[in-house]
């Protein structure tokens, strides 16, 4: 099996923000893993009110999640995974700048 790199899904509409890596935690590997969040928390190494925060979006993907992600699951690539989180946080970013227009 080859890298998990996040598919389409997790690629913005046009003018939609990049999807958040909790969501796509969430719908690639926790749903269909089948374990409860407390079985999956353990299995990453990571605490359940972490994974909770992450998949409910309220907690980025720190430099380490992706890596505690791709040691359970190797199909994962773990840059990919930054790069994800790092689309996200500057789109926000750009959303909550002023514009120069409204100066």
């Amino acid at each position: 099996m080859g890298d998990f790199v996040p598919g389409p899904r997790s690629r913005p509409p046009s003018g939609g923000p990049p999807e958040h890596p909790g969501a796509i935690v969430r719908r690639e590997l926790l749903v269909p893993s089948g374990l409860t969040e407390r079985a999956f928390a353990a299995l990453v190494g990571i605490s359940v009110r972490t994974l909770s925060e992450l998949v409910c979006k309220k907690r980025p993907a720190t430099l380490e999640t992706p890596r505690k992600l791709a040691r359970a699951f190797p199909q994962i690539d773990a840059e990919a995974w930054r790069d994800l989180q790092y689309a996200h946080d500057r789109w926000k970013r750009s959303r909550s700048e002023p514009s120069p227009t409204s100066r």
